[in-house]
């Protein structure tokens, strides 16, 4: 699916290179880079020429590009939503948003995950995270809204949530003998996560959306 690209950067481009590639040059729609200006001069004109430098190789394949600056300081995580909102609009209504956090300073890349978490429901939706391994092959993706409603959940909702990740599936009646949960409430929690895309029954057999698997 096209996307719009929203990258943590810092003094080198290699790993937002490496993200496009994978990625091809038909999957992204736009490239948003986010750099941290820590209140030296010298140190954010590196981040530019880093930026530019990538601009170039983003230019060749014919893919837009923008550098964000998030001051280090109290408005980080708003600025850093102020960009994602950006990316959403570029997205469209039904496009997606990847936040690719592995290049840059960490207090960059936690500020984003932060500013994903807290964005509004229209853009939270939109957005995956995705981080590849440093010095090694690996990469991680999470979809930020499934994410949010897992948050959300009340303790009887993730004892569900968890006990179908731990078994891999079962039957509700399975499901209950093993919380001890009574059948309203079970069935009740059961439609609820079923409506919020968390949960999904397939011929009586109750299991996580796939999605949801790698961080329960």
């Amino acid at each position: 699916m096209p996307r719009v690209l929203v990258a943590s950067l810092g003094f080198t481009v290699d790993f937002a290179v490496r993200r496009v590639a994978d990625l091809g040059r038909g999957e992204v729609r736009h490239f948003i880079g986010v750099g941290l200006h820590s209140g030296d001069e010298d140190v954010w004109k590196r981040v530019e020429e880093a930026f530019k430098l990538l601009s170039h190789y983003l230019t060749s394949l014919g893919i837009p590009s923008e550098l964000r600056m998030v001051r280090l300081g109290h408005a980080m995580v708003r600025e850093a939503r102020d960009a994602l909102a950006r990316a959403s609009s570029l997205a469209g209504p039904d496009g997606l948003v990847e936040v690719y956090v592995t290049g840059g300073p960490r207090i960059l890349t936690a500020t984003l995950v932060i500013a994903a978490l807290t964005s509004t429901p229209e853009v939270r939706d939109k957005i995956v995270i995705t981080a590849y391994g440093e010095g090694f092959r690996a990469d991680f993706q999470v979809h930020v809204g499934l994410l949010a409603k897992l948050l959300s959940l009340d303790q009887d909702s993730l004892r569900i949530i968890y006990t179908l990740a731990r078994e891999g599936g079962l039957r509700a009646e399975d499901l209950r003998s093993i919380l001890g949960m009574k059948r309203s409430t079970l069935y009740k929690k059961l439609k609820d996560l079923s409506t919020m895309g968390l949960v999904k029954s397939e011929a009586g057999v109750w299991s996580v959306h796939e999605d949801l698997e790698k961080i329960v």
